[in-house]
């Protein structure tokens, strides 16, 4: 992962936050299908930051900790077996810490439910009927039956 940017994603009242790769974002025909779960990735940095410094950053408040990294990181790299930090003065940091950083997959394909709302769609229950019946948002369930034709 390179530069990623942080995304909240809202389920049940939690808000889960993950960090999408900017090539992920950015590049040709790419998806943000790889993401990392945010916690471990900023544990992981500030484990490291903490072994060069010196500082206790966990002590310190999320604002405190953001402030003072956005002072000192350039850039960061997730590789499968590392995390790599290279900071303004251009030194390059690596730690093994990044083993425990796996992409988290978003789920992709057609909902479980997708073969049931077909068949009470044609039974001739509306959309909003088949929606409740399902117990789906009937946001959800209205942009499933637009890209799976219902």
């Amino acid at each position: 992962m390179e530069a990623g940017q942080l995304q909240g994603v809202p389920r049940k009242g939690t808000l889960y936050r993950y960090y999408v790769p900017r090539l992920q974002r950015y590049g040709a025909g790419t998806t943000s299908q790889d993401r990392y779960r945010a916690k471990p990735l900023e544990q992981a940095l500030i484990a490291l930051i903490d072994r060069l410094t010196g500082m206790a950053l966990d002590r310190q408040t999320h604002h405190q900790k953001a402030e003072y990294l956005r002072g000192i990181i350039r850039r960061i790299k997730v590789y499968p077996d590392e995390l790599e930090v290279t900071l303004l003065t251009g030194a390059v940091l690596r730690t093994s810490h990044a083993a425990k950083l796996k992409p988290q997959k978003k789920p992709r394909g057609a909902p479980a439910w997708l073969a049931q709302a077909r068949r009470l769609r044609k039974k001739g229950n509306s959309k909003a009927e088949t929606a409740r019946l399902l117990q789906v948002p009937y946001s959800q369930f209205w942009r499933a039956s637009v890209k799976y034709g219902l």
